[in-house]
């Protein structure tokens, strides 16, 4: 697999320093599943967090600061047993395992728009943005759109060209206001994305904008 797109430095500073939203951490950690050079992007930027904070001058703690931390860990309630281990499937990296309880080929699509299905990603730590699975027919193309917010795009099987270049598997869209682009799956297979946003689409289309509250995107 040759992954030509990347996280932008900005995101990958906000992933390690843990200012990410939960869904565009989601979509970064699966891209690190994939992708060997932003593992090695994330070491380095860690070292950089480690050697700042060393860089800091101490800080005076009061007398009390040990018993305080204390009486606050005995406070904490114990943590619930693990989950069971889900078996790896190998459609999938292993950070989405647990929001997907199928392999890719026997979810249940729902179909948006012809040509065009999805599935939502759920969890109750997902209330601030929509995350899901996009499977797109053979050179069917998305509306063109804007971003009122940021996006996040991992490619997981098959392809997509946009105006800013051709995205295969491992491939990862990191999109802000100033994007704008008409995604169009190529010929040979389903495109299938897993895609994380923060707020609605900005579509340019009246019909896209009509439908809008409909398809939730």
């Amino acid at each position: 697999m040759t992954i030509c797109h990347h996280p932008s430095d900005a995101s990958v500073l906000a992933y390690v320093s843990g200012a990410l939203s939960t869904g565009f951490n989601l979509l970064l950690e699966a891209h690190l599943a994939m992708c060997p050079v932003c593992r090695d992007r994330v070491r380095v930027a860690e070292m950089m967090g480690g050697a700042c904070l060393e860089s800091l001058p101490a800080a005076e703690l009061s007398s009390s600061c040990l018993q305080d931390a204390l009486a606050q860990l005995d406070r904490l309630q114990p943590a619930p047993p693990p989950a069971p281990a889900q078996p790896p499937r190998s459609d999938l990296p292993g950070p989405l395992a647990r929001y997907v309880d199928a392999p890719l080929d026997s979810l249940a699509w729902r179909s948006l728009v012809p040509g065009i299905k999805h599935v939502a990603l759920r969890g109750p730590e997902m209330i601030d943005g929509t995350v899901r699975l996009l499977k797109v027919a053979p050179g069917t193309s998305l509306p063109h759109h804007g971003h009122r917010g940021l996006e996040f795009t991992l490619v997981l099987r098959g392809s997509f060209s946009d105006e800013l270049g051709c995205f295969a598997a491992g491939d990862f869209a990191d999109l802000d206001q100033e994007a704008d682009h008409q995604p169009i799956a190529d010929a040979d297979e389903d495109c299938i994305c897993v895609i994380a946003t923060d707020a609605p689409l900005a579509f340019h289309g009246i019909v896209p904008r009509l439908l809008q509250p409909l398809l939730g995107l």
